[in-house]
């Protein structure tokens, strides 16, 4: 199993996103409402939470 290189584990808050800012139009089909959050988002698995 590989060892995670020091630059993927380091996480910088200021390149986070921060979930209040983020905006969907809830008109959209569902398949495009989660493109437009992820693409806000960038990564959904590290983002600021207020």
């Amino acid at each position: 199993m590989m060892q995670p290189t020091p630059n993927e584990t380091q996480i910088h808050t200021d390149e986070l996103v921060d979930i209040r800012e983020v905006s969907v139009d809830k008109n959209l089909p569902k398949e495009e409402r989660i493109v437009a959050f992820i693409r806000q988002i960038k990564n959904p698995y590290r983002l600021a939470m207020g």
